[in-house]
């Protein structure tokens, strides 16, 4: 069976809750999710949302393990460093 790459942006704006709710249906859908974050803004709000996500499967019974990363991406000419976040449900 293959999975779905779902790439999921945060914003320092994105809203935690619905976020979250997202992050954990793609997740128990059995799509790999990966989720990115540019800024401190967007970082934060990021590791609020997966920390949500995990609380969620841990109501299942299921753990949620969270790979963080960084890569660099050109967006609008400019040279960015990504701030990544892949999961694995144990």
């Amino acid at each position: 069976m293959d999975k779905n790459k779902v790439n999921f942006k945060i914003k320092g704006s994105s809203n935690v809750h619905k976020c979250s709710l997202s992050l954990y249906k793609l997740i128990s859908e059995g799509n790999d999710v990966e989720i990115s974050a540019i800024g401190a803004a967007a970082v934060n709000q990021a590791v609020k949302i997966t920390v949500k996500a995990r609380s969620m499967m841990a109501q299942g019974g299921r753990d949620l393990l969270i790979r963080p990363g960084m890569r660099n991406e050109i967006v609008e000419e400019k040279e960015l460093s990504l701030i990544v976040f892949n999961f694995i449900v144990a």
